[in-house]
């Protein structure tokens, strides 16, 4: 990776995230791209294997919530292909949570968890959150079979 990617103007989760890859000597490539609006939007504007756009599918969404477990609320971290719904009833109950899930709101991402949207994925903070993962995300979909958050 070059030094330039890991210049201070990242936000700060973007650099952990970076950090965590390194340290794991994890596979990666890494790109800017403009700022988008949605995971559609986003998967647009990928630049993968020298052409711009990828399918919905090889996008990662990532969603923060809260959850009210029996130990106390913590935070959780849904992560699924783009291109799918995300079944908060089943991470519930998943997770054993006695209400259900809520979302993160946008002043609680950035001054709590020090985050923004289209930052969240699931190499910042691991250690903070709760991580859950459809099982489509392992799936092999089309060639190159790597997906981007």
């Amino acid at each position: 990776m070059s030094a330039d990617l890991m210049t201070t103007d990242a936000p700060a989760p973007v650099q952990q995230a970076l950090a965590f890859v390194q340290r794991a000597d994890l596979w990666h490539i890494v790109s800017r791209n403009s700022p988008a609006t949605s995971c559609r939007d986003a998967a647009a504007r990928r630049w993968r294997l020298g052409k711009q756009g990828i399918p919905l599918y090889d996008e990662l969404k990532s969603l923060c919530l809260c959850a009210h477990l029996a130990d106390g609320v913590r935070h959780v971290l849904l992560h699924a292909r783009a291109h799918t719904r995300l079944n908060l009833a089943a991470a519930a109950q998943l997770l054993g949570a006695t209400e259900p899930l809520t979302r993160v709101s946008q002043a609680e991402l950035a001054d709590q968890l020090g985050s923004v949207y289209g930052t969240v994925n699931p190499f910042c903070q691991p250690e903070r959150f709760i991580h859950l993962f459809d099982h489509d995300v392992l799936a092999p979909y089309t060639a190159p079979h790597t997906m981007l958050t």
